[in-house]
């Protein structure tokens, strides 16, 4: 079996320990997991979640995003090597490989590239425990490129949802639903309807199409939105969710202490619940809730794990 950390997981995995403590709880992990025959993989969108922190050295969430990634280095190490890192596809790359038979161009380059960077700041970080000093590296300039990568995600999956906000309520300014709308239950039942997953995947869809430099016609689109909302179901469940909140709770996009695009991250990391990976399937550990629900919806909740199962199931009653 393969098995895939979120983000919150390796930052809560980190929380208060020191160099010693972070090498000690890696040789734990990877001990229990070989005896299990678990291989764990690093996922690139946790690695990029982490490695943009580290391009503004004032950033408050740089130093526990350098712990959180020397777990993942060491964690992810390939068995008997001294570097190099064990990996997942990239899920809009995955997306483009099922459509349209290949990987986009560049794209094992780019992952590798993020895996060596997160080893070199690992390396870093566990031999001096300066998390400025790790984060500043000359081999870490990809951190600037990582950065605003990260903030386009963000910011053009914050565009993508005023543009659905402002079609489903033209009067709301394109930020949010009162909760108590009269037109509540009709949203909800569009929401809920099995039309929903391809309308949504659409975006995915035409996303991959563009990494693959293809063109396609209205038709070929919808054949392909229906591929896409049954094999990455976890993925489009996560933005199910957040539409039945934004409905039901009056979630808003650009709440003032909440990162809301945060999201854009659970959806890609969503995906892998469902995957297969060298004929082994993939456990995504996390604790958030809106992605195992998600998972729960589309019918591979045996694909997810909360963190004190997952150790539990491999022996470990919690990592003291």
């Amino acid at each position: 079996m393969n098995v895939v950390f979120d983000t919150n997981v390796y930052i809560d995995l980190t929380e208060g320990l020191s160099c010693e403590g972070i090498k000690g709880r890696a040789r734990r992990l990877q001990v229990a997991e070989k005896i299990a025959g678990i291989r764990a993989l690093a996922s690139p969108d946790v690695m990029i979640e982490l490695l943009a922190h580290l391009h503004d050295p004032t950033d408050p969430c740089l130093e526990q995003s350098v712990r959180a990634i020397s777990l993942l280095a060491e964690h992810c190490r390939i068995p008997g090597q001294d570097t190099g890192l064990n990996v997942v596809a990239a899920v809009e790359s995955e997306i483009c490989r099922v459509l349209f038979g290949d990987l986009p161009e560049g794209h094992e380059d780019a992952v590798l590239n993020l895996g060596t960077v997160c080893e070199l700041v690992s390396c870093a970080y566990l031999s001096t425990g300066n998390a400025n000093t790790a984060a500043s590296l000359p081999a870490t300039d990809i951190t600037s490129r990582v950065s605003t990568t990260a903030a386009i995600r963000e910011a053009a999956f914050k565009q993508d949802f005023r543009n659905v906000m402002s079609s489903i309520d033209p009067a709301g300014g394109g930020k949010r639903i009162k909760r108590r709308d009269q037109h509540a239950p009709d949203y909800l039942g569009d929401i809920r309807s099995d039309d929903m997953l391809p309308n949504l995947a659409l975006s995915a869809v035409y996303q991959a199409a563009g990494l693959a430099n293809r063109k396609l016609t209205e038709e070929d689109a919808g054949r392909y939105a229906l591929r896409v909302a049954t094999l990455f179901r976890p993925h489009l469940e996560v933005l199910r969710e957040m539409w039945i909140r934004v409905v039901t709770t009056g979630f808003d996009i650009d709440h003032p202490k909440r990162h809301r695009a945060n999201i854009v991250w659970d959806m890609y990391i969503a995906a892998l619940a469902s995957g297969v990976i060298d004929g082994q399937p993939v456990l995504l550990v996390t604790g958030d809730s809106m992605i195992i629900e998600a998972c729960g919806r589309a019918g591979c909740i045996n694909g997810v794990s909360r963190l004190a199962d997952y150790l539990d199931s491999i022996g470990i009653s919690w990592l003291a």
